[in-house]
């Protein structure tokens, strides 16, 4: 984000230009994500918190072990920031997935709370049990 930011101190009217650029950069990455790449991931963490605003949903999971075909990784803390995909003319369609992703963004198939409260709370529930477990 740095050298966007870079970019827009020195160029005059760059604006236009760095959304287009960031435009063109999240239909490469959806585009690469849906047809390129096949390796699936596993999470498996406890939900610290999660919110959903303007149709945007942000998970924060706490003791998260990621594993994937070869092998597993153990994180302390993870936050996924998911949203909803549009679909555009020059971009192909993403199949059934119902989020896509791109570089700060991470898909997730996640349909939303089902329980603890609601959903746009940004309050974190010290107290949760092992049912949070995802």
């Amino acid at each position: 984000m740095e050298p966007i930011k870079l970019a827009i101190d020195d160029t005059k009217g760059g604006l236009c230009k760095i959304c287009e650029i960031m435009k063109k950069f999240d239909q490469c990455i959806c585009t690469a994500l849906s047809t390129q790449v096949k390796a699936r991931l596993n999470l498996q963490g406890y939900l610290n918190a999660y919110r959903n605003c303007d149709n945007v949903w942000t998970l924060v999971l706490n003791n998260v072990e990621i594993k994937d075909g070869s092998g597993a990784m153990h994180v302390d803390k993870m936050k996924i920031v998911a949203c909803e995909g549009k679909h555009s003319k020059s971009a192909p369609a993403q199949g059934s997935q119902k989020t896509t992703a791109n570089a700060s963004r991470v898909g997730s198939g996640y349909s939303g709370p089902a329980q603890h409260g609601d959903a746009d709370s940004g309050n974190v529930d010290e107290d949760r049990s092992d049912e949070d477990v995802l």
